[in-house]
């Protein structure tokens, strides 16, 4: 089996939403540092957000 995904660049991040009362518990940053993880280790380093309703919280994260 292949360790990679072949000929992937970016991907695209849609995340539904963490309940507000875990926000301040860093559900959301855990969430998002998994998911960086994974792509790294697949070779992936640029990311298309798609959200709406939380740009404020993924300017913060970089």
């Amino acid at each position: 089996m292949q360790d990679t995904l072949p000929n992937v660049h970016a991907c695209l991040i849609d995340i539904s939403s963490v309940v507000s009362t875990r926000r301040p518990k860093g559900v959301g940053v855990a969430v998002l540092r998994v998911i960086e993880a994974i792509a790294a280790e697949q070779g992936i380093a640029r990311f298309h957000l798609l959200t709406t309703t939380a740009p404020g919280f993924f300017d913060q994260q970089g």
